[in-house]
């Protein structure tokens, strides 16, 4: 999928202090002001920020990088080791933006509301919308409320599930733990499997395979190998 150009000039127009500086084969890199205006329980917060983005051509499949430029925002905890900002996992912007991938709708949605968060954290002390965490625990998080689960646990167990059928085998021990039905647990994994967006989920999967199946599932996949006929079975 291809970079929604034909969007640009309505970014620019709703955000008239950001201009293109520089146009190649492989990305467009615009830069300028973004303003923040927005109340809060009450609270108006203003605030400017110079920021750039580099919008890869191949956007979605490579998500945009955004930058703060203007030197306001420092070390912070939500920021990745190159300075660009982190805005949201790649699921969560995939899965919020799709099916058009609106370029106006990630800065709209996704770059001002971290700017906005970051101004009234700065002031405050405390995030607006709550704090998802950082790296692998903040894909997990997603994941939970994708899932509608209420444990990193049980979205490790769902996601595992769909690609590894091997981790089936943890069904009773889950439902036993978290009072739900092995049943409760299949329907999520059914709705998953039938999901638009099962391959996002793959990549992720992939990514931090060792971290979602863990040291403990490992143990129970060597016992049960130890069996002749269970592997057969699945």
């Amino acid at each position: 999928m291809n970079t929604n150009l034909y969007e640009l000039p309505v970014l620019l127009k709703e955000f008239p202090k950001l201009k293109i500086i520089k146009n190649t084969t492989l990305s467009i890199t615009i830069t300028g002001i973004i303003e923040i205006s927005k109340t809060y329980n009450d609270i108006p917060i203003y605030e400017e920020y110079h920021i750039q983005m580099e919008i890869p051509r191949s956007y979605p499949q490579k998500l945009i990088e955004v930058r703060e430029i203007g030197g306001k925002i420092g070390k912070y905890e939500h920021k990745f080791t190159n300075n660009s900002l982190c805005v949201g996992t790649f699921a969560d912007i995939f899965v919020s933006l799709q099916p058009e991938f609106s370029i106006f709708r990630y800065v709209n949605e996704f770059v001002i509301s971290y700017l906005f968060t970051y101004s009234y954290f700065t002031r405050f002390g405390v995030y607006p919308f709550g704090d998802r965490s950082h790296y692998f625990d903040g894909i997990l998080e997603f994941y939970q409320e994708h899932f509608g689960v209420n444990s990193k646990e049980e979205a490790k167990f769902i996601l595992s599930s769909l690609f590894d059928k091997r981790s089936i085998v943890q069904m009773n021990n889950i439902s036993f733990k978290y009072g739900n039905s092995p049943s409760y647990y299949q329907k999520i994994i059914d709705k998953a499997e039938k999901s638009d967006f099962l391959e996002i989920f793959k990549l992720d999967f992939e990514k931090y395979k060792e971290k979602i199946i863990g040291e403990s599932s490992k143990k129970i996949w060597l016992d049960l190998s130890k069996s002749k006929t269970f592997f057969r079975k699945i």
